[in-house]
């Protein structure tokens, strides 16, 4: 399916989308300056094609539901620790018992899912995987 006017079908205006709001969402920094360039470029593209990005990003939102923050610590260290391939230990907080305890494990994988971070890993500790969410 295209839109009329457009000339863009679904998938190209949801990428073209989500990229621009995903730059614009940066905070202030060196991948931020380094994007701007490509966000603009997508604002002339569709001006191009007789559309203002500020109108279709008035008219089109992407609602992410049940999205947390992410702690920025907890995710850098999560992320370093998965590309260095090294060990992290944690608190870990046992809802059904309420205690707290100290685990080591090996990251395994980032998950983005609905608008949330978690932390696939082997759990040294436990001797099994588990998953964390990187909420603040």
């Amino acid at each position: 399916m295209e839109f009329p006017g457009l000339w863009f079908n679904v998938s190209e205006l949801h990428a073209l989308l989500a990229i621009h709001e995903l730059i614009g969402g940066l905070d202030p920094g060196l991948l931020r300056a380094e994007l701007q360039p490509l966000r603009e470029r997508i604002e002339k593209l569709l001006a191009g094609r007789g559309v203002s990005t500020g109108e279709l990003v008035k008219r089109i939102q992407f609602v992410g539901a049940g999205i947390r923050l992410c702690c920025p610590l907890a995710f850098r260290a999560a992320a370093t620790a998965l590309i260095e391939r090294t060990r992290l230990k944690l608190n870990y907080h046992s809802r059904g018992e309420n205690s707290i305890s100290t685990r080591t494990i090996s990251p395994q994988r980032l998950l983005y899912y609905r608008g949330n971070w978690y932390l696939a890993a082997y759990c040294h500790t436990a001797a099994d995987c588990a998953s964390w969410l990187l909420n603040g």
